[in-house]
């Protein structure tokens, strides 16, 4: 499904054409949950994997640990495929638009999936870009959403 979202996003906000349209709401919602099914499945495999497994062996050690970094680098190409699309395509279809709840829900998902790669690459900045795209938004989601709007809510137990 990814990779028809992708397609999507591409045909329909160009990067080409900045400021252009953007897709519609429920296309992002298939956006969102696309993505964060993959990348979800793949996170709960790696929780799995660091956490520890009793009673092994040298041999098995060293596969999960093989296995492990598999995940990680399936995780990061996901990551940064999502992050490109809406820092290339979807986030500047709409600063120009105005639209401010949809730039506010794009900067957190970007804020999401820099935090999703800080997980288990925390020596690298991406902590401190999911910090920069929260602080984005929400100094923007202050400015323009009720403090009970929905996408506000789910940035604050975010960030």
């Amino acid at each position: 499904m990814c990779k028809f979202v992708k397609a999507l996003v591409e045909i329909k906000c160009p990067k080409d054409n900045p400021g252009g349209t953007d897709i519609s709401v429920e296309e992002r919602n298939l956006l969102s949950v696309a993505y964060k099914n993959v990348v979800g499945s793949k996170r709960a495999s790696w929780r799995t994997l660091s956490g520890g497994v009793e009673e092994i062996g040298p041999d098995q050690e060293a596969l999960i640990g093989t296995y492990k970094q598999a995940v990680e680098v399936e995780l990061e190409t996901i990551c940064q495929q999502v992050l490109s699309l809406l820092q290339d395509y979807l986030i500047p279809a709409v600063e120009k638009s105005g639209a401010s709840e949809t730039q506010i829900f794009y900067l957190k998902m970007c804020g999401d999936y820099y935090r999703y790669l800080a997980e288990f690459r925390p020596t690298s900045d991406y902590s401190s870009k999911a910090k920069e795209y929260y602080t984005k938004a929400m100094t923007i989601a202050d400015e323009h959403l009720t403090p009970t709007h929905p996408t506000r809510l789910g940035l604050a137990l975010n960030f």
